[in-house]
């Protein structure tokens, strides 16, 4: 039985392969960006991040994208009323499936228009340090699905680069909010659902074919903007809300495509 499931998998791929014979790249490199998230009027957490970015696409007439990476960070705490935090570890990651099509070609310039489906990971973690003024901290854990849909243009330079603007917008499916307060006697772990939000994305790309490998620049900034939580109650019927926040990451990304 096994052998026929395993040679069914096999006609199917080898006989896909010629309606798919279209280009496929992989690009990764290291990506920086310093991080700022602020509950306006309550705190802010910045710090700078460091991870390895990466691409995989395939192309022909469209376009297919798995992209993303994952990054390591400390973030300073400060707060209006609990004090300050400094070196708290974070980690952060974003993984993205795009689609795209071709909406115009030409010599100087080709317009891609994109879309698709991403989920978004952070994770702050405070647990077992205190503030300044004596306050714990706890893990935090932010979750994000959300949609991309943005236009990538690419316009040949003089000198050999491809210049490549880019500009998204990011539509807020939902969001999860876990904050790990159970670990402090008297409290437990709090979920909260936040449904509304959006992001925003842009970027200006350098792409240059080396002998090699191509060489690819980016220097971008990121934006959120997530609404009020829904209310949650604790076993006490004590009352639990994530703030309105945004988010703020601006940085820059080198790759090298194979």
């Amino acid at each position: 039985m096994s052998r026929t499931i395993i040679a069914f998998l096999f006609a199917l791929v080898t006989g896909c392969c010629p309606a798919f014979a279209g280009q496929v790249s992989f690009s990764i490199g290291p990506q920086v960006y310093h991080h700022k998230y602020t509950e306006p009027g309550l705190m802010e957490n910045k710090g700078y991040f460091a991870g390895a970015a990466y691409d995989l696409t395939w192309e022909d007439t469209f376009f297919i994208s798995l992209n993303g990476g994952l990054f390591w960070g400390q973030a300073d705490y400060t707060s209006v009323s609990t004090g300050s935090l400094d070196g708290k570890e974070n980690l952060c990651a974003d993984t993205r499936l795009l689609i795209g099509v071709p909406l115009f070609s030409g010599k100087r310039a080709t317009l891609k228009p994109f879309a698709g489906i991403a989920y978004r990971y952070l994770s702050d973690d405070g647990e077992n340090q205190y503030t300044s003024t004596g306050n714990w901290a706890y893990l935090r854990q932010s979750n994000y699905i959300y949609s991309p849909f943005g236009l990538r243009a690419f316009v040949p330079l003089d000198n050999g680069w491809i210049f490549q603007p880019s500009a998204e917008y990011d539509f807020f499916w939902k969001g999860t909010q876990k904050s790990h307060l159970g670990y402090q006697p008297g409290y437990e772990n709090i979920e909260n659902d936040q449904d509304g939000g959006y992001g925003l994305r842009c970027a200006m790309g350098f792409e240059r074919q080396m002998p090699k490998v191509t060489l690819c620049l980016e220097f971008f900034y990121r934006y959120w903007h997530i609404d009020r939580s829904d209310i949650t109650r604790d076993r006490w019927g004590q009352r639990w809300v994530e703030p309105e926040n945004e988010t703020r990451e601006i940085g820059a990304t080198v790759l090298f495509r194979f």
